[in-house]
C-alpha cells in the first residue's frame, strides 16, 4: 500500500518507514536480525482503524498507515504457522465528556461521533480485516487488557509471548505493553510495526520498552523467527 498526495502531507510513508527504520534501530542499539527466544507467540493488532489511518479519520496517527503492509505481511506470517491473533478496536462512550480534560481530544471535529460503534471511524482498516476465527476485542481506555478478556484468550491458547503493533506506540501500543509486562508476557514491540503520533513520540515510546519493557524488534526479524519455527 501506499500513500496518495493528500496523505503524504499527513503520514509517514512507507519510503520514509524504511529510510527511518535503520536510524531508529541504531539509536535504539538494537540488531535488525538477532535470534528471539519464542515458545508460544500470539499477534496483537491494535487499534488499526480508519479514524486513526484515513484522512477521513478525526484523529490521524502520523505513523499509522506507513505499517499497514508489515502488519499484514506479519499477519499472514501468524497465520501460515496457525499462531493466535488478536484484533482491538478502540471504542469511545460520550467522548465529548473527555474533550475538556484529554489534550488529545482537543483536534476531533465531532467528538460526539468520535469511534463510535458502527461507525466507519470505529472500523478495522479495509486491508486488515480478521477472519472468522480470529476475535475482535472491543476496549474503552489504552491497554488492550484493561476490562477486557484478553488476559483470558491469551492464556487459554497457551501464548507466553505477545508480539505487538498497531497504533499509537506511544498511547495504546505502550500501554498495552505494560500491562502485558505487568502480567509475565514476553514483550516483542515491533519498531516498524507500529505508528506513533511522531516521530519523537515514536522513538521515546521505543526506548522506555527497551528500557524496562521488552524487546523492540523488526518485523523482519519477528517474521523469519516465526517461519523458522
Amino acid at each position: 500500500m501506499t500513500c496518495n498526495n493528500k496523505q503524504e502531507d499527513l503520514f509517514l510513508t512507507e519510503i520514509m518507514l524504511a529510510r527511518r527504520l535503520p536510524v531508529w534501530c541504531k539509536e535504539l542499539g538494537i540488531e535488525t536480525q538477532v535470534p528471539l527466544h519464542l515458545k508460544r507467540p500470539a499477534l496483537l493488532v491494535l487499534d488499526m482503524q480508519n479514524e486513526f489511518l484515513t484522512d477521513q479519520g478525526q484523529m490521524p496517527v502520523w505513523g499509522g498507515p506507513a505499517v499497514i503492509s508489515n502488519i499484514r505481511n506479519t499477519l499472514n506470517v501468524f497465520r501460515g504457522a496457525g499462531l493466535p491473533v488478536f484484533f482491538t478496536r478502540h471504542l469511545c462512550i460520550e467522548p465529548y465528556r473527555h474533550q475538556g480534560e484529554l489534550a488529545v481530544m482537543e483536534n476531533v471535529s465531532e467528538p460526539s461521533k468520535f469511534l463510535a460503534d458502527a461507525s466507519f471511524g470505529a472500523e478495522l482498516h479495509e486491508f486488515l480485516q480478521p477472519l472468522n476465527h480470529e476475535r475482535v476485542i472491543n476496549k474503552y481506555r489504552y491497554s488492550a487488557f484493561y476490562d477486557t478478556p484478553l488476559d483470558t484468550f491469551l492464556r487459554v491458547n497457551g501464548v507466553t509471548d505477545v508480539v505487538i503493533t498497531g497504533v499509537a506506540t506511544n498511547i495504546c501500543c505502550e500501554t498495552t505493553a505494560h500491562d502485558a509486562y505487568f502480567r509475565g508476557f514476553n514483550v516483542y514491540f515491533t519498531v516498524d510495526g507500529c505508528g506513533g503520533t511522531d516521530e519523537s513520540a515514536h522513538l521515546a515510546s521505543l526506548k522506555n520498552i527497551v528500557l524496562v519493557y521488552g524487546v523492540p524488534v523488526t518485523v523482519e526479524n519477528i517474521m523469519s523467527t516465526i517461519m523458522a519455527m
